[in-house]
């Protein structure tokens, strides 16, 4: 039995040592915060976290109101498509295959099923 898509709003997804944050549109599509995608694949942030979504198509990368700690914050986002084509794009780690299998069974439950 699959869980419920969620529901408009956010939350957290529980990875190991870190947390991935994410937001649901109305209309069902759910954001990744991009940043948190990037560290769990070991991808360096800190200087120009752009370059990492630079090949991302515009229609898999946006802005979002993500509920943080501090309060409703704007975050660059990315699909759960986009999330897994960077970890295609890298073959550099075995963490992209942990990070793929973490997408593909706990992110693509917050897609919204057209019944």
């Amino acid at each position: 039995m699959t869980p419920p898509p969620a529901r408009p709003g956010g939350g957290v997804l529980p990875f190991p040592g870190y947390s991935v944050r994410y937001t649901v549109d109305p209309d069902g599509t759910a954001w990744l915060v991009a940043r948190d995608v990037l560290a769990i694949l070991d991808l360096d942030v800190s200087k120009h976290p752009g370059r990492w979504l630079n090949r991302t198509p515009d229609a898999e990368r946006a802005y979002r109101h993500v509920p943080s700690v501090s309060g409703t914050q704007r975050y660059s986002v990315v699909s759960i498509p986009a999330a897994l084509a960077l970890t295609k794009r890298r073959r550099k780690r075995p963490i992209d295959a942990t990070v793929r299998a973490f997408l593909n069974r706990e992110a693509v439950h917050l897609v919204r099923r057209a019944d």
